[in-house]
């Protein structure tokens, strides 16, 4: 069955907020996917009658790089996205296990902002102390916004290769 798509108008996106306005309840994911030489492309997930939509974007990489309604022409194509849990195979040589290491954490503060939406603040800590200061100092600093605490958990697998 063929992926079921909607257009959009960039004015449509402009109105539910998609990509950087979106409202908590709506927004569900914004992944980077790669960089050009002017922009980094994004896709941003939200929610819209009662399904989870797909639309791909550009954000300047630079602040003198600016192109105007995201990279978006006329119209934008929509897919329609659903969660799936996978299982990935990895290649790896005969008798060499894959360890794997604890998890390791960062800890993040975004700021949301009327106009600029939700943005990572610099830099990201191991130490969760240290993020819970800068998340007070923009509180302090920056009452208009709302701030957020994140905590990013990755595990890694070590793969060990004998050329």
């Amino acid at each position: 069955m063929p992926p079921r798509t909607r257009i959009f108008t960039p004015d449509e996106l402009r109105e539910i907020g998609v990509p950087n306005k979106l409202a908590r309840d709506i927004a569900v994911a914004d992944v980077h996917q790669a960089n050009t030489y002017r922009a980094e492309i994004r896709t941003s997930l939200f929610r819209y009658e009662g399904a989870i939509w797909a639309v791909e974007y550009q954000r300047p990489l630079t602040k003198y790089q600016g192109f105007s309604n995201h990279g978006w022409l006329g119209t934008v194509t929509a897919w329609e996205m659903q969660p799936v849990q996978t299982v990935v195979t990895r290649w790896m040589l005969a008798g060499e296990p894959a360890q794997a290491h604890e998890a390791s954490e960062a800890w993040q503060v975004e700021t949301h902002h009327p106009v600029a939406g939700w943005r990572p603040q610099p830099p990201s800590y191991d130490n969760r102390d240290e993020a819970i200061h800068l998340l007070r100092w923009h509180c302090e600093t920056r009452p208009e916004a709302e701030v957020r605490l994140i905590r990013a958990t990755t595990t890694y697998a070590v793969e060990r290769i004998s050329l």
